[in-house]
């Protein structure tokens, strides 16, 4: 196809000559949406000059637009934006995205702005309904989460699939530049995923040390427990992490808590091997004739 080779002279002798300008391919491609895809901005340009239907859509019902900003073409998404491409067109195959959660899961901060600038919805949402916040809290892309944020998005929006919000999947990937930002524009410090696992929770688990101090200094529950009944405490005896167990005592952390199986912190450290961590509880007074429930 003269269109996926760039070839802007067969292009147009093509259609001088009664080519069909909607003709697919296998995978239900027009010529736009190869040229979108591409990156080649003057046959695009051409195409769309001809007529061709901009919302074109391929097998899994993706568009130009939906291409252009895979490729991380900035000029053809705004090229299709001034043509008056749908900015909030989804694919129909079940795992397709709006066009802004798209740009933000691609970390690219140029096309999210466009897209906004051109009235994008800002909560657009993803198969798995995350938002275009989620997605660049996620990736640690901050550009995108302040620009986002700015455009009103809602700090506290949290995706059905997993119920974590933006602090939460920033905490447990490790960007602290993003938490920092997300706490200083108020989200929940103690939000809860779906199984009632906090950004503390996430951070500990990850061995995020200065995380971990961020969110206590941001008013953590440092005894909120997940549905299993388990401390952050625990979490971190049974990862080794030593240095996030200090600042958890050193914050009013229950050195005796235990999950619904009666498990102690000392349990979980003696358990796994971490024998800095147990030198560490027993220093700071847990009882070595603690029991599970099990005896």
């Amino acid at each position: 196809m003269a269109a996926k080779e760039g070839d802007e002279t067969m292009v147009k002798q093509l259609l001088e000559n009664g080519a069909d300008i909607e003709a697919k391919d296998s995978s239900g491609r027009t010529a736009l949406l190869w040229a979108a895809d591409l990156g080649q901005e003057a046959i695009v340009k051409l195409l769309l000059e001809k007529g061709s239907n901009i919302d074109s859509k391929d097998e899994n019902g993706e568009t130009p637009l939906y291409w252009a900003i895979e490729g991380g073409h900035e000029a053809i998404v705004k090229l299709l934006l001034g043509n008056g491409a749908d900015i909030e067109s989804k694919g129909d195959n079940g795992y397709s995205q709006a066009p802004l959660p798209h740009a933000a899961r691609n970390q690219n901060e140029a096309i999210v702005k466009l897209l906004l600038e051109n009235g994008a919805s800002v909560e657009s949402k993803n198969e798995y309904d995350k938002v275009p916040l989620w997605h660049a809290a996620c990736n640690g892309h901050e550009g995108i989460v302040r620009l986002l944020l700015e455009n009103g998005a809602d700090i506290e929006l949290k995706d059905d699939f997993s119920q974590t919000r933006p602090l939460l999947v920033a905490a447990q990937r490790g960007h602290e530049g993003i938490v920092k930002l997300l706490l200083e524009k108020g989200a929940d410090t103690n939000t809860k995923d779906g199984i009632g696992r906090t950004p503390l929770f996430e951070a500990t688990a990850g061995g995020h040390e200065a995380i971990v101090k961020l969110v206590l200094e941001n008013g953590a529950d440092v005894e909120s427990q997940n549905e299993n009944g388990e401390t952050v405490l625990l979490w971190a005896a049974e990862n080794g992490h030593e240095t996030i167990i200090k600042l958890l005592l050193e914050n009013g952390a229950d050195i005796e808590s235990k999950n619904e199986y009666g498990e102690t912190s000392l349990w979980h450290a003696t358990y796994n091997g971490h024998e800095a961590v147990i030198r560490l509880l027993l220093e700071k007074g847990a009882k070595i004739e603690a029991k599970d429930d099990s005896g």
